[in-house]
């Protein structure tokens, strides 16, 4: 099982610590859910349908995030990318939440826009089921429309136990239109082939893990780290890389600034909300590099601030800057 992520905080005491465990446990009791289209519902239906199962954020935000949970069980139906698409819309629900797929066949076509519609709203996309703990999801099956719905998270995890399989249904969608959804989705286009040949020796094929890894059908929140040089109308030329994570854009620049003071160092990331805590509670930082977590000494911090939802963090590089592992990481 995959636990949900949850804020660390690093200035709260122990005895504060208990108090907040303690509420968080009575308002996930407390909290509300939604479903849209109830088995219960069903009965007048010749077809089962997917059910979405709405499980809103905790209070208090800063603590919790503003991420949703969606769970979604049953088979791919027509109007499945229709209700969610509502669902998202009536509740205002964020980009970066997270949805459980639990989703075993149905209609591959449709599969393909319920894909898109995942992709375009940022949704965390994971194989997995409702438990009956908030903080944890179970194991869950996607087979064919459901695998295909689940490709179109940005970020994609298969939690343990559960399975990715592919049926000779599969076959029944136009294989120009499940290329070109595999391209878009940038899944390689190499799992048709690995499907297709193990069809003559099995009824199914269920993914290993080492198959979704290399096939990108897993993609565990790290995209690749582009470097580029870049240059601003003013005339100031920096070195920039940027990385899509599923905690948001991370940024680096590294220039000399104009005023003659130096190699800065300027960093810029997404507070996922909390800027005014990363602004006022805390104050030691760090430096991610390869793994390792380097400390920045205040002598070396110039400016710090908030703009338009992103914090900006500015240093002064240092002659060796890093020594990580026995390994000079830059010098001046």
């Amino acid at each position: 099982m995959k636990s949900k992520p949850l804020i660390r905080i690093f200035t709260f005491i122990a005895t504060t610590s208990v108090l907040v465990l303690t509420l968080s446990a009575l308002l996930g009791a407390c909290q509300s859910t939604e479903t849209s289209g109830n088995p219960e519902d069903q009965t007048a239906q010749s077809e089962p349908i997917l059910v979405f199962t709405l499980v809103p954020p905790q209070e208090p935000a800063f603590i919790f995030g503003t991420a949703w949970d969606i769970y979604a069980e049953g088979p791919v139906d027509e109007g499945s990318a229709e209700r969610l698409e509502a669902l998202l819309s009536k509740h205002h629900i964020p980009s970066r939440s997270n949805l459980y797929l639990n989703v075993d066949g149905g209609d591959l076509a449709t599969a393909l826009a319920l894909g898109r519609l995942i992709r375009e709203a940022g949704l965390f996309a994971y194989v997995g089921s409702q438990t009956d703990s908030i903080y944890m999801a179970g194991p869950g099956l996607c087979r064919d429309a459901g695998a295909l719905a689940f490709l179109g998270g940005p970020f994609r995890w298969v939690l343990d136990g559960s399975e990715v399989v592919f049926s000779p249904y599969l076959m029944n969608l136009d294989p120009e239109d499940l290329a070109d959804y595999l391209v878009e989705m940038d899944i390689h286009t190499d799992l048709v082939e690995l499907v297709l040949e193990q069809f003559s020796q099995v009824e199914e094929v269920f993914l290993s893990r080492l198959e979704m890894e290399a096939l990108n059908v897993v993609h565990s929140g790290y995209e690749e780290l582009a470097w580029t040089i870049e240059q601003l109308p003013q005339g100031l030329t920096y070195l920039k890389g940027e990385r899509n994570t599923w905690r948001g854009v991370n940024k680096i620049l590294i220039y000399c600034a104009p005023d003659g003071t130096g190699l800065k160092v300027h960093a810029i990331f997404d507070p996922e909300g909390r800027e005014d805590e990363i602004m006022e509670m805390l104050n030691a930082h760090s430096l991610c590099l390869d793994g390792d977590y380097i400390p920045i000494p205040s002598d070396r911090l110039v400016d710090k601030s908030e703009a338009n939802g992103w914090i900006n963090v500015v240093l002064i590089w240092m002659r060796p800057f890093f020594l990580v592992s026995g390994k000079l990481a830059g010098s001046a």
